[in-house]
């Protein structure tokens, strides 16, 4: 049986345009309905750490982790106004 993806690669190479849309259409519900159970999960997760950790230790740990991430996304990511202006440049 082959995936919806390689159906809908199929669908866009024969320029099948309903298909694919309606292909495309369904792989965005397809993900949209694994992504939200995929976050229930982890916040279901995090409560029960939460219940059984000491929460500090918990907020503690997360900083640790995800501090260097998040302020490396923030150094590298444009704002808003460079964003437009870049867009605007084109």
């Amino acid at each position: 049986m082959k995936s919806t993806w390689d159906l809908l690669k199929e669908a866009i190479k024969g320029r099948e345009n309903e298909e694919a849309l309606m292909l495309a259409e369904q792989c965005g519900e397809t993900s949209t309905i694994q992504q939200n159970s995929l976050v229930s999960f982890v916040g279901m997760a995090l409560n029960r750490l939460a219940e059984s950790c000491n929460e500090e230790e918990l907020e503690k740990l997360f900083r640790e982790r995800y501090t260097p991430t998040a302020k490396a996304w923030l150094e590298d990511t444009p704002g808003a106004k460079e964003s437009v202006e870049n867009s605007l440049d084109r």
